[in-house]
């Protein structure tokens, strides 16, 4: 049944498929995926904000609720007439009704949300991808990476889980908050960040190693490389041509000298 409610929750997004590898050699090409306890930290906060609900619904609704049955308070005074009394039991059945029915729905979106965290590194880049409702998804080169950080929130420490954070060239500082229900402090555009992952020294090490040996290869980005090669392809004059150039210059301009010089020793 679960099933169901989540594959309809995938098509009502529109959710795409898996991503591709980013450029690299298909050899180097490793998938990392979000944590069992990562998925268990979403439920939580699930359940948190279900009960919220709850409780906003009951101080909401909970003296009206009260009024109707019969077991109300003396003191609350409300209008009695039938239509008061009819519209407030519609009101409460139609909250009640709502907040069942988002109940599956919901819970397949946090699964999902689970699901669809892709975290691929090449040895030549990294992308990421996460998102229910809104898909995002980030490539960074190892030309333009220049800090790999990892955190843990007291939450995460009691489960296992991290987060590795992963900055280019032209980002802002690391946040240093923890996310909260709802929250995403990670939209820094030069900011990638393997979210609720159990492996994250693994994951660094990896990422530290294949951005050394990238840099020792004296690789760049992709594109650079190709702006780089298209201009070594267009002719170029070399230092000897204009050393040449320089001297036929010289040449003419002392020979006009000395046919200036002549033309006034001639003179009277």
């Amino acid at each position: 049944m679960f099933d169901w409610f989540r594959e309809l929750s995938r098509r009502a997004c529109k959710i795409p498929p898996p991503p591709e590898a980013p450029a690299g050699s298909p050899e180097s090409v490793k998938i990392f995926r979000a944590a069992p306890n990562f998925y268990r930290q979403r439920i939580m906060f699930w359940c948190l904000g279900q009960i919220g609900f709850v409780f906003v619904i009951g101080v909401t609704l909970g003296p009206s609720i009260l009024k109707w049955s019969g077991s109300g308070w003396p003191e609350l005074k409300l209008p009695g007439d039938e239509f008061w009394g009819w519209f407030v039991e519609l009101g409460i059945g139609a909250a009640v009704l709502s907040y069942v029915a988002q109940l599956p729905f919901s819970f397949a979106l946090v699964r999902l949300d689970y699901e669809l965290r892709w975290y691929i590194v090449t040895d030549r880049c990294l992308r990421i991808r996460h998102g229910v409702w809104r898909v995002e998804e980030k490539t960074m080169s190892f030309a333009n990476i220049q800090e790999v950080n990892v955190q843990q929130g007291p939450v995460q420490r009691m489960l296992g889980i991290y987060n590795l954070m992963v900055r280019s060239a032209g980002g802002g500082a690391m946040p240093t908050r923890q996310s909260g229900p709802g929250e995403n402090p990670f939209e820094d555009l030069h900011m990638g960040v393997f979210q609720g992952i159990d492996n994250a020294e693994e994951v660094r090490d990896l990422v530290l190693n294949r951005l050394k040996a990238f840099r020792d290869s004296g690789l760049g980005d992709p594109d650079d490389l190709q702006a780089s090669q298209a201009s070594a392809d267009e002719p170029q004059c070399s230092s000897l041509d204009a050393a040449r150039e320089m001297l036929a210059e010289a040449r003419l301009l002392t020979k006009s000298i000395r046919q200036r010089k002549g033309l006034f020793v001639g003179s009277p």
